[in-house]
């Protein structure tokens, strides 16, 4: 089994009705967790107050569109919740929104002898995230992105 065409499925299937409903998908992983295989999903909505009526109301809704449309190959459970305070920021509207907050990256290869970033998010610029790290200007292109997530100190 192939996790990442699951998860291409999974996220061409749901984020419609997701965005229906009046969220963002904001991440989705298929992992095992304990034994059994979890999907996680986190959304979001525009005010950034993410219920857990809203997390139920979006489970309910994707219960059935998964199952008919069998994007998942194996027995799962499924989780809907927000994306939290340590958010994941994955695509380019997200740099963009969170601009001038603190942010931790990594990058898939090492990028100006480093893999690991800690600092001001400044933005996009084309493709790369631009950041500031202890007043060094530092160019990535969101192709090299592994993971990113907003950082409270």
């Amino acid at each position: 089994m192939d996790i990442k065409s699951v998860m291409e499925k999974v996220e061409a299937v749901i984020t419609p009705v997701i965005s229906r409903l009046g969220y963002d998908l904001v991440d989705c992983e298929y992992a095992k967790d304990r034994g059994r295989w979890v999907l996680r999903l986190f959304i979001d909505k525009p005010d950034g107050a993410v219920s857990l009526d809203d997390c139920s109301k979006v489970s309910r809704s994707l219960e059935g569109v998964l199952d008919v449309e069998n994007t998942v190959p194996t027995s799962y459970f499924l989780e809907v919740s927000s994306p939290g305070l340590d958010r994941p920021l994955r695509k380019a509207v997200d740099f963009e929104k969170f601009a001038g907050r603190l942010i931790r990256l990594k990058t898939l290869h090492a990028l100006n002898n480093r893999s690991n970033y800690l600092g001001k998010l400044l933005g996009m610029k084309g493709d790369d995230i631009i950041m500031d790290v202890d007043g060094v200007e530092y160019s990535i292109p969101i192709t090299e992105l592994a993971k990113a997530k907003l950082e409270y100190k």
